[in-house]
């Protein structure tokens, strides 16, 4: 079953007439955000930036090599040697040594590029 590409094209701009939905081109791509969701993810966005780039930054500087073996003891599992290494470039600076803040707190768009522990 087709549905006509006029009738999608209409029900597209009716919504975002009607503020249903959010448009933004990405990487020279439309897409649809339902309002509140779009709304969300750029607060949360413009939260964790704000966070990241405080100084004094908020979080504390680890020891990542006492930081691997306490997570592994307290879950009883080995990191993978890829894992251990990954974390520990990350903290050959201050600021990698803290939460590692993917590419979505430096520009300030969740729905991108999403944070994630290491």
């Amino acid at each position: 079953m087709e549905i006509d590409q006029l009738i999608v094209e209409a029900a597209v701009k009716a919504a975002v007439a009607e503020k249903a939905v959010v448009r933004e081109d990405v990487d020279g791509e439309p897409w649809l955000y339902l309002t509140g969701l779009y709304r969300a993810e750029v607060g949360l966005a413009q939260s964790v930036h704000r966070i990241a780039s405080a100084t004094p930054h908020p979080l504390p500087v680890i020891d990542v090599e006492k930081a691997i073996g306490w997570v592994e003891g307290k879950l009883g599992i080995k990191l993978a040697l890829g894992q251990q290494e990954a974390n520990s470039v990350r903290s050959q600076t201050p600021r990698q040594s803290r939460w590692p803040y993917s590419r979505m707190a430096r520009s300030g768009h969740a729905r991108r590029w999403m944070v994630r522990p290491v």
